[in-house]
């Protein structure tokens, strides 16, 4: 797709299913970080005290 040639749409189709999967993954991974950080946060005030 970098030569200048413009994409398909089945291309641009299956890149944006792509990147569709991709941020569903990243979402997983936020809410987990999240849960990890308010887990942590509640660790440091029963330690802190």
């Amino acid at each position: 797709m970098g030569d200048g040639v413009r994409p398909s749409y089945d291309e641009l189709a299956a890149l944006v299913a792509a990147q569709a999967v991709e941020l569903a993954r990243a979402r997983e991974e936020i809410t987990a970080l999240r849960g990890e950080v308010a887990a942590l946060k509640r660790r440091l005030g029963t330690n802190s005290g």
